[in-house]
């Protein structure tokens, strides 16, 4: 969960603030529609869409391309919270790059609408211009940051240490480097994104932990879908290199979901097991088995256990991320303090009642 100030509580009787910092400037108006959209499973994992209302007194609608609002390399920071007596409190949603944004001029306000991706549609964007090679026995670490620096070298990055390395690897004239990166970080076992301060972050897949927050029907909670099913779930997870590693062998490595009380745990028989079901992960970026194993656990961590999915909506929380452990309950659907994962989660930005997300169930010792 993101961080605020102790006094900050979403879920009692304050009116909902949302401010768009533009940057570089540093200029904060309030947003008064619109949404941010954040989804761990896709390639650009913040998105965003929103009005901004300008009275003629800001001076915010673009006529120009260098003006605050055009989309030539412009951003803006979406800020979520609470307006109290005392003043806004906003926690950051994500660090936008403008895409595009329209005036509308009627009979009311003028508003400006503005759309924006985080900053990984910047990297996606800087395609190679010519072909790519890592060479043999690079850091992986070191491989990623390569990559990125030729979009952006002034990229702020918060990545692991790490020991492995990589095969010599080719990108083609055209490729996407963030892809690239996304593959490179895959074959590692942990997943790549831009957090909401617009920095790229390297971390482990997350698996089920400690709750830090709760979805609860006496709480926050105000409608959920429980749903069960087989489809993109796996119990052992085979990763393997596609080239030749030390000793003349492909690299390999084998995770599985060996917990007992999980509801996909590989060693289950009879009645109510789930059955063996692999899943296979090859990668050309694989040099070792060790990496291998690596790999194979982070996908183990995504797919194992995961036949049961939660949709629902609730009251705003700005604080709550994917990858955010919550305890789910509700007692008409059986739901008693379970441990899942945040996966997608759709902020609200006016007025609507609630905001949306889904969760995924995981118990997983790999």
């Amino acid at each position: 969960m993101k961080s605020a100030s102790a006094n900050f509580d979403p879920y009692v009787d304050h009116r909902r603030a949302a401010r768009a910092t533009i940057l570089p400037s540093g200029v904060q108006v309030p947003i008064t529609e619109g949404s941010v959209h954040i989804d761990p499973n896709s390639l650009i994992r913040s998105t965003g869409d929103f009005t901004i209302t300008d009275d003629g007194t800001l001076g915010l609608v673009p006529t120009d391309s260098q003006d605050a609002l055009a989309p030539f390399g412009n951003e803006i920071q979406v800020g979520l919270g609470i307006e109290r007596d005392d003043g806004i409190e906003t926690v950051r949603l994500a660090t936008l790059r403008i895409e595009s944004s329209t005036t509308q001029d009627g009979p009311g306000e003028l508003s400006i609408r503005v759309s924006g991706m985080d900053r990984a549609q910047a990297i996606s964007d800087a395609k190679f211009e010519e072909a790519y090679e890592i060479a043999d026995g690079t850091n992986v670490i070191d491989a990623i940051e390569d990559t990125l620096a030729l979009a952006n070298p002034e990229i702020l990055t918060d990545f692991p240490v790490s020991e492995f390395t990589v095969p010599k690897l080719f990108a083609l004239e055209g490729d996407d480097p963030w892809e690239f990166a996304q593959k490179l970080a895959k074959a590692y076992g942990a997943e790549l994104f831009f957090d909401a301060s617009g920095v790229c972050v390297m971390r482990p897949i997350v698996s089920a932990t400690t709750p830090a927050a709760e979805l609860d029907e006496a709480v926050n909670l105000l409608s959920i879908s429980r749903d069960w099913s087989r489809q993109d779930t796996f119990n052992r997870v085979i990763a393997t290199g596609e080239n030749v590693g030390a000793g003349g062998t492909i690299p390999r490595g084998v995770a599985t979901d060996e917990d007992s009380d999980s509801p996909t745990f590989y060693y289950g028989t009879g009645v109510g097991a789930f059955g063996r079901k692999p899943m296979f992960f090859a990668s050309e970026m694989i040099a070792s088995d060790g990496m291998a194993e690596e790999a194979a656990a982070g996908q183990l961590r995504r797919f194992a256990g995961v036949s049961q999915r939660i949709s629902f909506e609730s009251l705003v929380d700005p604080r709550w991320e994917p990858g955010d452990v919550v305890a789910v309950s509700r007692a008409r659907i059986g739901l008693i303090q379970e441990t899942h994962v945040l996966e997608e989660l759709t902020f609200p930005l006016g007025a609507e009642s609630g905001m949306s997300g889904s969760t995924r169930l995981t118990r997983v010792t790999a």
